[in-house]
């Protein structure tokens, strides 16, 4: 049994051979399970030689095979011959309830061991699954249930009538442009394995049948309503490099949730390079457009199908954007000690549908971390959320000085520029276009911060009042401060920045207004 546990790790194996809740260390085998073992270990033998993890999975899809003459997958063949049940789901849907048959014979594969951390072959398994699920004679009728669908037959704008189709849907295909900016053709022969696979991805360990089986039906639903051009919720994956979590508990915050990284997460990031947590957020996917294999013959002498999705795809990713930073500001003033706000290195869009990962990277993914990565306590993600919850109230017209405080914070090299970034920053919060801007803004920080101490409000204003006016020299061409200042002004600059958001956050008052509407407020009142 040893080899057959090395292979396909023990709760694939006690699955197969029906034992449940006694370790396989002590186990005596019956009959049944003994020849159950003689099976898994016969097809662990089989093959070219080889070693690690792609050839490990390459074995267990081939463990996934379908028996004909029980009608279901060999895990699912032994389990019943060793006495046990097999999960089957039915209902009154006949695509439903197809695919639901296939994910019954796939169930197995969400028992294999974890992938081996840093192998770059670690995702070769979910493809292997999709293309296992190809073969199962289950998804015989799927294509033709498929055409037939209401909602699902707009994916193939050109097949053929669905009652007298009798394929397996390889010469049927079409041109998916998604809201996530990627192109990508789609073929009816790989449906089923696409929604499969994708179950797979986001299935986590030990998930239960039930669990299993609902994440089934949630991909055909929300296949259902991409076909008619609806939004559907998916998670968007953002690696950060800078920050860790101390008891490895994810922080549940107002939009998203920040968690720790994860050994699928090598699939996810594909180079995951310096990721030391992860926040996800939801992310609203739909397909754009959808176009026949005959329109892409003439696509060279047309225009590109994506120049009239530009709005559409600006919107969707400045929302996406927005929702990111958000809870990078919520983190950054949750730093009571040295300012430090994530930097996202990588983010990867989860497809529902869609076979493999699409993945962007920013400019710091490949530059060594310039400081040692935050450590979040319970103390520090208590802050966390409590923040969380506050900016999700900021409107809209304080964004640039959102993304210029996270960048002064975290993204820029050069001191000055941070510092510059930071006075940017003022300037959204309390800046006006009429009358002296510099004093307008000084004032307004000055009255934000020190309410009740007139000294301290008039040390506030002039210190404000002459950075401001560093700033302004030093974006007319002014002679640069040496680098010691440099660092002075801009620690100073991202310490009232940060102030500022956390006052207003308290004021909703000055969040219903503009920039010049809370001046007005802060030096004249109601």
């Amino acid at each position: 049994m040893d080899l057959a546990r090395s292979v396909f790790g023990d709760r694939f194996v006690a699955y197969c051979i029906n034992s449940t809740g006694e370790s396989l260390d002590s186990i005596i085998l019956s009959d049944k399970q003994k020849e159950a073992i003689g099976n898994l270990e016969f097809v662990a033998t089989q093959g070219a030689p080889g070693e690690g993890q792609y050839h490990n999975a390459l074995i267990r899809s081939n463990a996934l095979q379908y028996i004909e003459s029980s009608q279901t997958s060999l895990p699912n063949t032994l389990r019943e011959m060793c006495g046990g049940s097999v999960a089957r789901e039915i209902g009154g849907d006949p695509l439903e309830d197809a695919l639901l048959q296939v994910a019954s014979d796939m169930y197995p594969a969400t028992l294999f061991p974890p992938r081996e951390i840093g192998d770059s072959s670690a995702s070769i398994l979910p493809p292997l699954i999709s293309g296992t699920a190809f073969i199962n004679q289950s998804r015989k009728k799927i294509p033709r249930l498929i055409l037939q669908d209401r909602a699902l037959g707009k994916l193939f704008p050109e097949a053929p009538p669905a009652d007298d189709y009798d394929g397996h849907g390889f010469e049927i295909s079409s041109m998916i442009y998604w809201s996530t900016g990627a192109g990508s053709t789609l073929q009816l022969c790989s449906v089923t394995g696409s929604l499969l696979e994708g179950v797979i991805r986001r299935t986590e360990d030990g998930v239960t049948p039930d669990a299993y089986f609902n994440s089934t039906r949630r991909a055909l639903k929300d296949l259902r309503n991409l076909a008619d051009k609806k939004r559907v919720t998916t998670p968007a994956l953002i690696g950060l490099s800078n920050f860790i979590l101390s008891n490895g508990s994810p922080v549940r915050l107002k939009g998203g949730v920040l968690r720790p990284f994860r050994d699928a997460d090598h699939q996810v990031f594909i180079d995951p390079k310096g990721v030391k947590s992860v926040l996800e957020v939801d992310f609203h996917i739909q397909i754009l457009r959808i176009d026949p294999p005959s329109s892409m013959e003439s696509l060279e002498s047309a225009e590109s199908p994506w120049d009239s999705l530009q709005k559409e795809l600006g919107r969707t990713h400045s929302d996406l954007r927005r929702r990111i930073d958000l809870e990078r500001l919520a983190i950054l003033l949750a730093c009571d000690e040295a300012p430090r706000a994530p930097l996202a290195v990588a983010t990867s869009i989860v497809n529902p549908v869609a076979t493999g990962h699409s993945v962007s990277f920013s400019v710091h993914h490949s530059l060594p971390d310039q400081h040692p990565p935050v450590e979040i306590d319970a103390a520090m993600a208590d802050r966390m959320i409590r923040w969380s919850t506050a900016v999700a109230n900021n409107p809209a017209n304080l964004d640039m000085g959102m993304r210029r405080i996270l960048s002064a914070v975290s993204e820029r090299f050069d001191p000055l520029d941070s510092f510059v970034d930071a006075v940017i920053c003022w300037e959204n919060l309390f800046g006006t276009s009429q009358g002296e801007v510099s004093f307008r803004v000084a004032a307004s920080i000055s009255h934000l911060l020190e309410p009740n101490d007139a000294e301290a409000r008039r040390m506030l204003f002039k210190e404000a009042r002459d950075l401001y006016g560093i700033r302004s020299k030093l974006v007319h061409g002014a002679t640069e401060p040496n680098f010691t200042d440099a660092l002075k002004h801009r620690e100073r600059a991202v310490e009232i920045g940060i102030d500022s958001f956390k006052q207003l956050c308290e004021r909703p008052d000055l969040l219903a207004v503009d920039s010049s509407g809370r001046g007005i407020l802060l030096l004249v009142g109601p």
